[in-house]
């Protein structure tokens, strides 16, 4: 018997990665990089050159010095803009896929139970294709003539990306139909078969609670879970409740600039702070009101917060593979209802309130994989 023991012969060397897909990993990390750049020469952020590169030395552009107030704290306790940007995709891996995939996401919800608005079809390039298998591709117009119905509302949107982008609400009144709540009955149907690779789905009836605040956008709550290292379990490490404006309309998209609001949520009690919002002029605003509403944000508790919670630690323990994972979800009369997963998450939403890394078990999971 060999020194290397018995077993020996099982042994697996991983094998060493061929060129081409090292050559691909330095081209997209070049490319990321060069984004970076232009998006920091086009900021419109009205920051000193001195701070800029203080901030660059610590790896954050120009808005998230604003949003974090980096003048009066630590960058060292925030996850930084080239952390999210080259590393965190890593700690999911191939799973990024999994869970950043809209359709996939919904059919991973729907093996383990939890709920989320049905999606009825997937449509591309004018055809639209049942999802039940039940009936032949149909014509984008002969298709929406037999399922919407007068009053109701679908929601497109695309398969893969992030960002509220390219979101469309369809909608059935009197005067036909409408995109956004823009009539369009002549040329609706025209501008959906223009789509590539959406997805059409029910719309989640938001709670009381967030519609006071304001109605005219679906109001999400976006979570993240870590996986905590020495117990082998999914924690929370920071919750946020977005919420509409006019200028972030039709949606409730806050990612610093956007014109929504992002309001903390205490992970124990389920009480919101303050909303915060990043002006057109990069200037971080906080509200302990809805600014157009009026209706209170501060001291409003989420309802169904304990069960949200819980569900969402639940949805987490289920993907060990994906340990660090950003929830898209509604809260309704019912519960909590997921949309989507955000694989790698980005910290926005999160850090504008607090930073991540301040928290010791946060830490120790992006030191574990290699981020901070």
């Amino acid at each position: 018997m060999t020194r290397a023991g018995p077993y020996a012969a099982y042994r697996i060397e991983p094998p060493r990665p061929p060129a081409a897909p090292r050559i691909k990993a330095v081209l997209i990390w070049t490319a990321r990089m060069l984004r970076l750049v232009r998006g920091e020469l086009r900021s419109p952020i009205p920051l000193p050159l001195a701070k800029r590169w203080r901030g660059w030395r610590h790896g954050f552009g120009a808005k998230s010095y604003v949003i974090y107030d980096l003048d009066a704290h630590d960058p060292r306790l925030y996850l930084s803009d080239y952390a999210t940007r080259f590393r965190i995709e890593h700690v999911n891996g191939p799973f990024n896929a999994l869970v950043g995939n809209k359709l996939a996401f919904a059919r991973i919800m729907a093996l383990h139970g939890l709920r989320h608005p049905r999606v009825h079809a997937f449509l591309d390039r004018g055809s639209v294709h049942d999802l039940d298998g039940a009936r032949p591709p149909a014509r984008v117009g002969d298709w929406l003539a037999g399922r919407l119905e007068a009053g109701g509302t679908l929601v497109l949107k695309p398969a893969t990306g992030g960002e509220g982008r390219g979101i469309i609400f369809l909608g059935r009144g009197p005067a036909g139909l409408s995109l956004n709540g823009v009539p369009a009955a002549a040329d609706a149907a025209a501008f959906l078969s223009t789509l590539r690779r959406y997805l059409i789905t029910e719309l989640a009836r938001q709670a009381d609670y967030a519609a006071r605040i304001y109605p005219e956008t679906t109001n999400t709550v976006r979570i993240l879970t870590l996986w905590d290292l020495e117990i082998g379990a999914p924690f929370i490490a920071a919750a946020a409740h977005r919420f509409g404006t006019a200028r972030s309309a039709p949606v409730d998209n806050w990612h610093g600039g956007w014109g929504g609001l992002s309001a903390r949520i205490d992970p124990g009690s389920g009480m919101l702070g303050p909303g915060a919002t990043l002006s057109e002029t990069g200037r971080l605003c906080w509200h302990e009101r809805h600014p157009e509403s009026g209706a209170p944000i501060a001291g409003v508790r989420v309802e169904h917060w304990a069960e949200t919670a819980a569900t969402v630690l639940g949805a987490a323990a289920r993907l060990p593979e994906a340990p660090a994972i950003g929830w898209d979800l509604v809260v309704t009369g019912e519960g909590c209802s997921f949309l989507e997963g955000n694989s790698p998450p980005g910290a926005f939403v999160w850090q504008v309130h607090a930073p991540l890394l301040a928290d010791p078990r946060v830490r120790r999971f992006y030191e574990a994989h290699g981020v901070v």
